[in-house]
């Protein structure tokens, strides 16, 4: 297991995990990797450089799916402009990515100084422009069965 260095210029968690899958028991020597992360930076120029930053080493680790686990805003307003940059960010990852939302990006909005969204709209617009139907986000994206 490798985990990304925590003092590099930006401040996000993220881990590049190599899962081997030849047991002692087992003949079979394949293994893969997938990165894990979450927690965009703040919507500014400088946290928008940062968050491509950690895609270009994603993508560099070359891991065979990425799965983002959630919280696309920061500690400001719920605002479409970050789901826009998220969208840029997934879409710049080169192999699949798999999308689960994190409280910030629907719930919280609904709090005040977040926007004072309807939780379940923001959800909505989620699904309609991050969640394609059957298939996972990125530039290879895993198709549904």
């Amino acid at each position: 297991m490798r985990k990304a260095n925590l003092s590099t210029p930006f401040p996000l968690a993220a881990l590049v995990l190599h899962v081997g899958l030849a047991l002692p028991s087992m003949a079979c020597a394949d293994s893969f990797r997938f990165a894990v992360f979450g927690d965009l930076q703040e919507e500014t120029d400088e946290g928008h450089r940062k968050d491509l930053h950690l895609v270009d080493a994603i993508n560099s680790a070359e891991p065979r799916f990425t799965v983002f686990v959630g919280d696309i805003q920061g500690g400001g307003p719920c605002t479409d402009r970050q789901r826009e940059e998220a969208a840029e960010i997934f879409a710049a990852i080169e192999g699949p990515l798999i999308f689960t939302p994190g409280d910030n990006e629907w719930t919280d909005c609904r709090l005040p100084g977040k926007g004072d969204w309807e939780p379940l709209e923001r959800l909505a617009m989620l699904r309609e422009r991050l969640i394609p139907d059957g298939r996972s986000l990125g530039q290879r994206p895993i198709e549904s069965r």
